[in-house]
């Protein structure tokens, strides 16, 4: 359901102040956090539109060439929180291929980001892409052992690969034995 009266965030970024754009980042970091916890249908609207924010200003800060040093660090890392957070969106609304470059541009930023490792084996998950999912997990894993959502997540991604995996060999057992059984013309000859 698209959302109405947005605003044009181009315009609006542009006439802010660098402090006050660093300032609304901070703001929508927390917004996205609060929906996390209330989300439900009604707010489907909502997400939609802090997907558009969250869009928004990771492009505008791309352009960070005007930066200090420690502005350009300070935009690195919302760059990763807006793409992060875009990402969880996407998830939300079904879009997990867009989920997935979200978290692979938020990966070549910061490639132990295991929030972006998460997220990305979720969106591989559903997009049956199980094995790409594996290998993210695994190194979600390796470097947050104890994080207990990417422990779960691993062990549901195990039971889904051998369910898999024992609907594969049933599919080709009954072929194969298909094949070697003699045909009923082959049997009167």
């Amino acid at each position: 359901m698209p959302c109405s009266n947005r605003a044009n965030m181009p315009e609006l970024l542009s006439a802010m102040r660098r402090s006050d754009v660093f300032l609304l980042f901070y703001i929508c970091k927390h917004i996205i956090c609060l929906l996390t916890y209330l989300c439900s249908a009604s707010l489907w609207c909502l997400i939609d539109h802090l997907k558009s924010i969250y869009s928004q200003a990771a492009k505008f800060i791309d352009y960070d060439t005007s930066f200090s040093e420690d502005e350009k660090k300070q935009s690195k890392q919302l760059k990763i929180t807006c793409n992060l957070n875009n990402a969880a969106c996407k998830l939300k609304l079904k879009d997990y291929k867009q989920a997935e470059k979200l978290c692979t541009k938020v990966l070549e930023l910061d490639s132990q980001n295991v929030k972006a490792l998460y997220r990305r084996a979720q969106a591989y998950t559903q997009l049956a892409d199980l094995e790409l999912a594996e290998v993210d997990i695994k190194k979600a894993l390796e470097i947050d052992p104890e994080n207990r959502d990417v422990k779960l997540t691993y062990k549901t991604l195990k039971e889904k690969i051998k369910e898999i995996n024992k609907k594969d060999a049933k599919f080709y057992s009954n072929m194969f034995s298909k094949m070697t059984k003699p045909s009923a013309e082959e049997s009167k000859a």
